[in-house]
């Protein structure tokens, strides 16, 4: 189809966000996108909210149709906007964050690797693999080092990026979550530093981060949803 549309998710890691009277909505696509060689597949869109007129401005990195990453997890976006209204993009299996001017008219890349980066491997399950046992994705998504939140510090000017990384032991039951650290770069690129790996993987949710004053909040897991409590982790910049 030749008006393909994203499918919109306004959750913390894809926010609807309002540029020069224009709202940006962004969303995750499900399913084996390497079925759609050939098709640019979109992420985000641009609604005038004036004329009521939208267009897609960003799409799935060729990368995603070439190979299959799985039906789920990898397919996840992650966006932001910095201080410069330049919108960032986090795709799980690119070491590298898309930024776009503005208005979409221009990209730049910025390397945001993780120290602990070996690679990532495309997915060999089938379909029918999917659908028979969930868990062998699963089993896939937490054997590779990716890529999730991308944030922006207004009060250090910077970039945070969350990478994901592998673990093993799995039961099978219980929570997948993986073991994490914070990319940190200045808006110019430069990589600045990254945090230890957090090893208690079950112990945050990091679904649900803020930039502070403070430094990085970071949700614990708590059984109680009525009570929520945040990790917050200093930012410190290295001496110049």
């Amino acid at each position: 189809p030749e008006d393909l549309t994203p499918s919109i998710n306004a959750l913390n890691r894809t926010r609807i966000r309002l540029c020069n009277g224009k709202a940006v909505l962004s969303g995750t696509t499900q399913g084996n996108l390497a079925q759609a060689k050939g098709i640019k597949i979109p992420v985000s869109e641009i609604l005038n909210l004036e004329t009521k007129e939208w267009k897609n401005v960003v799409f799935y990195p060729d990368l995603y149709t070439r190979h299959s990453w799985g039906s789920s997890y990898l397919n996840t976006v992650h966006t932001a906007q910095d201080g410069k209204g330049c919108h960032l993009y986090s795709f799980p299996i690119l070491d590298y964050v898309l930024r776009y001017s503005p208005d979409f008219s221009s990209c730049d890349t910025l390397p945001m690797k993780s120290r602990h980066d070996r690679g990532i491997s495309a997915c060999k399950l089938s379909n029918e693999d999917y659908d028979k046992d969930p868990n062998k994705e699963r089993c896939y998504y937490i054997g590779q080092t990716s890529y999730a939140d991308i944030l922006y510090d207004p009060y250090r000017h910077l970039y945070l990026r969350l990478a994901e990384h592998p673990f093993s032991g799995w039961d099978g039951k219980s929570a997948f979550n993986k073991p994490w650290s914070v990319i940190i770069a200045r808006e110019d690129g430069t990589l600045l530093s990254e945090t230890i790996i957090v090893p208690d993987r079950n112990k945050f949710y990091t679904y649900n981060m803020h930039i502070t004053r403070e430094g990085l909040a970071v949700q614990m897991q708590n059984p109680d949803e009525n009570h929520l409590y945040f990790a917050v982790f200093p930012i410190n910049l290295p001496e110049e």
